[in-house]
């Protein structure tokens, strides 16, 4: 065990916290912090983390109780990876005393006792349901206080634990490779897979996840990974080769990459970021893409002259879909967000594209989240104006809304994807 490892851990919690970022992004900030390190250190601290994530809902409630909620974020993540590391016996207290170096003060330190870490046990029993279960299954409190008035407590249950081991997925690259080609290198290298039953080139990593992203066939584009709830997005667009499409919120590119691959079609790759656009170039590069152009451009404010056939719009969001597959998303999230902000910005961005879809056109909406503000209530203030069209896949839309039949969703526990929510707009 290494204190360079401890560091590492407690200033990527911190990073993830206070600039809201993904796990992986918040990691590689760090790395980049950390002068001194071995490669032992990089990997003792990303397992750190990891483990921390998994624990610091109870961590939080000792500092609650200490009134200590308002300690420094880097001394409140270092106490938050320390709890991790002896709550699930990855070390004794001795071996830690080692690890601390400046982080952790005294009476930091001090609540690290045997009886404080049997009391969080307890004390969860005593908090109100939706928080009880927030610590339970590490999910964010006000989100899931919301999803027990709209799914109730049994439904609510199941899709928490899916999230708890939510599966991975890969698409086969069929532009750059044969199909049979890939599937047997990979088993070749004891990665089992388990093919989509209902969406092509998919197949669901079955063993060997930790594999992936270092087989040669995946730096040669033979596959990509992309959860299914993406590849499901991709399907209700249905796109063929005589088509212009924009995808309005390209970047990284992943779906943007799924449509070229589907269909030969003329493809509009628009996003802000130029950090996320490079990504997206590079992406396109190892997949053997050359079907789509990539703009710089906010979709809010859009500069074409003429119309697509379709559009696809997967618009920023809070992300709440995404809680199983990124760790980080849970500390991230644990504070509610500024979820008004988000549902602004896809009203307007929504009104505007569509003033640009073809007669005879489609425009598919969808957003990576399981708040109806973020995906019912959006397409309530469009629906006496659009015609709606239910999508291929997933459940029908929250209850409460009149059309909630037209458009669906996608949840972990029912279709072993990340949580969508899907409309398909028709001219």
């Amino acid at each position: 065990m290494s204190v360079t490892g401890f560091r590492l851990a407690s200033l990527t919690l911190e990073i993830i916290e206070r600039r809201r970022q993904t796990l992986d992004s918040a990691f590689r900030d760090a790395l980049k912090k950390i002068e001194r390190k071995v490669p032992s250190d990089v990997k003792e601290g990303y397992n750190y983390a990891l483990l921390a994530l998994e624990y610091f809902p109870k961590a939080d409630l000792l500092l609650k109780r200490e009134r200590l909620e308002k300690t420094p974020l880097r001394r409140k993540n270092a106490f938050r990876v320390a709890f991790a590391l002896l709550k699930s016996g990855q070390c004794s207290k001795d071996d830690l005393s080692t690890l601390r170096g400046g982080l952790l003060s005294k009476r930091l330190w001090s609540l690290l006792s045997e009886g404080n870490l049997e009391w969080t046990d307890h004390a969860i029993e005593k908090l109100p349901l939706h928080y009880k279960f927030a610590v339970e299954y590490v999910s964010p409190p006000w989100l899931v206080e919301k999803l027990l008035e709209l799914m109730g407590r049994e439904e609510t249950l199941k899709l928490l634990n899916a999230m708890k081991k939510q599966p991975t997925w890969i698409r086969i690259n069929t532009i750059k490779f044969d199909e049979t080609y890939v599937l047997n290198a990979l088993k070749k290298d004891n990665i089992m897979v388990r093919k989509c039953s209902n969406i092509p080139f998919m197949y669901e990593v079955v063993r060997g996840r930790e594999k992936l992203s270092k087989h040669p066939l995946f730096a040669r584009g033979g596959f990509i990974i992309e959860d299914k709830g993406s590849a499901i997005v991709v399907h209700s667009l249905d796109p063929h080769s005589y088509e212009t499409i924009l995808d309005a919120a390209a970047a990284p590119g992943i779906k943007t990459s799924h449509i070229a691959q589907l269909a030969g079609a003329r493809i509009i790759a628009a996003d802000l970021s130029y950090k996320r656009i490079k990504e997206m170039t590079k992406i396109f590069s190892r997949l053997g893409i050359n079907n789509v152009d990539i703009i710089r451009i906010d979709s809010s404010f859009p500069p074409f002259k003429k119309k697509f056939d379709k559009i696809l719009l997967d618009a920023p969001c809070t992300n709440t879909g995404s809680l199983g597959s990124d760790p980080g998303l849970r500390l991230a999230l644990w504070k509610k967000p500024f979820i008004e902000k988000y549902s602004i910005l896809q009203k307007k961005l929504l009104a505007v594209l569509l003033t640009y879809v073809k007669k005879g056109g489609e425009l598919i909406y969808a957003t990576c989240s399981l708040l109806p503000e973020e995906g019912e209530e959006v397409i309530a203030s469009f629906v006496e104006k659009v015609k709606l069209e239910p999508p291929p896949f997933g459940s029908p839309g929250y209850g409460r809304y009149v059309f909630s039949e037209k458009v669906k969703r996608l949840f972990p526990h029912r279709d072993r994807t990340i949580g969508f929510f899907i409309a398909k707009i028709v001219y």
